[in-house]
């Protein structure tokens, strides 16, 4: 094109679905200009957010029964049946509860089926939540006398 008499050369690069790099450098690009990353957390942020799936539904084909506790299950049923007596898991089995809620997938790339990540995040005991996230935690405020500042605040490192 052509701008105060001057030949402009214009290129549209679309936004790619795949993290890319230049000599060992990573790039994150935005309406602003392209930005170097500097450190591993935001080439992280990076990669999680250019995965085609969410985290929690990625297929952990080797996650069991045995490696989530079990007795969750029966928490979950009581809490459903206040709110509906007749509600579908109070009769499922574990696995049919894991499996309606999505957390039981196949992995169409891998053709591996399994439990999620979702489920072990849900329903995951200590030792496999160590395993698999370990700098999994989740940061818990209380909030009773001002809306603004927290009265108490604790580190939760237990499954959700």
């Amino acid at each position: 094109m052509e701008i105060e008499g001057k030949k402009v050369i214009y290129f549209y690069v679309p936004q790619s679905s795949q993290a890319h790099s230049h000599k060992g450098v990573y790039y994150d690009r935005n309406q602003d200009g392209d930005f170097q990353l500097r450190n591993a957390q935001q080439i992280a942020d990076l990669m999680l957010r250019k995965q085609s799936g969410c985290t929690e539904n990625r297929v952990l084909p080797f996650l069991t029964m045995d490696d989530l506790e079990v007795e969750l299950f029966d928490v979950v049923r009581k809490r459903v049946r206040l709110n509906n007596e007749n509600h579908l898991w109070v009769n499922m089995s574990n696995e049919e509860i894991l499996e309606s809620a999505g957390m039981y997938l196949k992995d169409w790339q891998t053709g591996q089926e399994g439990y999620t990540l979702a489920a072990a995040l849900l329903f995951g005991k200590e030792k496999t939540l160590t395993s698999l996230v370990p700098f999994y935690k989740t940061d818990v405020l209380c909030r009773i006398k001002n809306t603004e500042l927290y009265d108490d605040r604790e580190i939760v490192k237990c499954n959700l």
